[in-house]
């Protein structure tokens, strides 16, 4: 067998506590040892008949633990709004997603970490402060991010299918339920009042989906229909040049879907 100038990485004694039992990685190891590359130790973990673990399985490894909770619900209403899957290699199908969800107002993201995270929820939640791209001015912005989950995967293949170049759209096996509709109202719809000739107010509420295709709009519509919704497609100067338009003799019905307010900063939404 084939000596390494590393007498450490001779031994499988030590490589077996350093790289199985104590769970170092390999790059770990070659800094240790000052090893001219880490594939001296990939190496040498061969010739001794030890598994290489490979992206997803060494990232499992060395990532902290963020007490990340799949909460399908959430993430799927989440995902016809603001939410999304970040990914590291877009190609690679052991590379995991991680999530997040941006948005102005506190309060809502606070919601989203107390939901996804068991434990420290709060520790996750970042924020910046960036130009709006509708007004041109400066504000503040506040983010929750997970770390990269396995878990993630289906929904990220799913969401951002190869076969649309990774761009996200609306799934064809979308369930929409009451809780579902809840998590997308909250990240990506509002409510807005008219008045006609008699004066008197009459509520709609729209859902910014101008970032989805006019065929998948129409699909969410479909689905809206299912659980007694009546919708339609508004002008909009922005992305696809459509939103979905909840109809105001749906209002009520839509209120009743989506029940109470969960947190008071978005009780304007509920009119």
């Amino acid at each position: 067998m084939k000596q390494s100038i590393y007498k450490e990485l001779n031994d499988p004694d030590w490589l077996r506590q350093k790289y199985v039992v104590e769970q170092k990685s390999s790059v770990y190891i070659y800094k240790m040892l000052q090893c001219k590359s880490q594939n001296s130790v990939r190496q040498a973990l061969i010739r001794h008949g030890f598994h290489v673990r490979n992206q997803r399985e060494a990232q499992k490894i060395t990532s902290e633990d963020d007490y990340f909770v799949l909460d399908h619900e959430l993430i799927e209403g989440s995902l016809l709004g603001d939410g999304y899957l970040g990914i590291s290699n877009k190609k690679s199908k052991i590379s995991c997603p991680f999530y997040t969800q941006k948005s102005k107002d506190l309060d809502f993201i606070k919601l989203m970490a107390q939901s996804i995270f068991v434990k420290d929820g709060h520790k996750r939640i970042a924020f910046e402060d960036a130009i709006c791209p509708w007004t041109g001015v400066e504000r503040r912005y506040y983010i929750v991010r997970s770390l990269s989950q396995d878990c993630l995967r289906p929904y990220f293949d799913r969401w951002y299918p190869a076969t649309n170049n990774y761009v996200k759209l609306v799934p064809q096996d979308l369930c929409l339920t009451p809780r579902v509709l809840l998590f997308w109202f909250l990240g990506d719809g509002f409510t807005w009042q008219r008045r006609k000739e008699s004066k008197k107010k009459q509520a709609l509420a729209r859902f910014c989906t101008e970032g989805f295709t006019k065929v998948d709009q129409e699909f969410l519509r479909s689905l809206m229909k299912t659980i007694g919704l009546s919708t339609r497609l508004t002008n909009e100067k922005h992305g696809t040049g459509h939103r979905v338009e909840v109809q105001q003799g749906s209002y009520s019905k839509l209120m009743e879907l989506l029940g109470p307010c969960p947190i008071e900063s978005m009780q304007h939404k509920w009119k």
